[in-house]
């Protein structure tokens, strides 16, 4: 059950940037909604726009991350939405990684609730998006740990995932990656930091994704 202290703590932080959210406990809901009016900026391309947006923080809160719906009929459906209209922000670990950096709601929703609507509203205005896209499904995953890992050999990030999933991280044994590296002296720190943001079955299911899309692309 999530300690309602903190989310009152981070909601009053919250406000002194986006006073126009609002907190609600309704039916045992933790619900943060209301009109989000925000300034970003990439690469000198400064974009001012405001959003209707519904935050839904989880009992498991800040264990698990909060879900979050645009509610203006905004932003159209096609984009980067899962089935029940929640956004998606981007893949669930790199989400998880800058959620660990400044883990507020503050911190979730500069860093990646606002990215979010920046490129939306960068996309409306340009016509392509500020960072580049990551493909949808198994692909989009497989992507992203190529970029997390910086290596482009898919056998070679399946072996990496499997070691995250089996929880083998080992600072003397060699690195999965082929290396021949120590793993302290490879990817060992970047295993550490993994290790705990989320459980092995989260990692075994991305690992999952990617063989299947793998055996099902030959």
């Amino acid at each position: 059950m999530v300690d309602l202290s903190i989310i009152d703590n981070q909601y009053w932080e919250l406000i002194e940037s986006y006073p126009e959210l609002r907190l609600d406990y309704l039916g045992g809901e933790n619900r943060i909604s209301g009109k989000l009016i925000f300034s970003a900026n990439f690469q000198y391309q400064r974009i001012d726009d405001e959003y209707i947006i519904e935050v839904i923080i989880p009992d498991t809160y800040p264990d698990s991350l909060p879900t979050v719906r645009e509610k203006g009929n905004k932003i159209s459906r096609d984009f980067h939405k899962y089935r029940d209209d929640s956004l998606c922000l981007g893949a669930s670990l790199a989400i998880k990684l800058k959620f660990a950096k400044q883990p507020t709601l503050l911190g979730f929703i500069e860093n990646c609730v606002i990215p979010y609507l920046y490129s939306y509203s960068y996309k409306c205005t340009y016509g392509f998006l500020p960072f580049g896209e990551l493909s949808h499904g198994w692909l989009g995953v497989l992507e992203y740990y190529k970029d997390l890992f910086d290596i482009n050999d898919e056998r070679t990030i399946l072996r990496l995932l499997k070691t995250l999933a089996q929880d083998k991280y080992k600072a003397h044994s060699r690195c999965p990656c082929g290396s021949r590296k120590r793993m302290r002296d490879c990817h060992g720190n970047l295993f550490k930091k993994l290790i705990p943001l989320q459980p092995t079955m989260n990692y075994f299911e991305d690992y999952q994704a990617i063989l299947e899309g793998l055996k099902k692309n030959k």
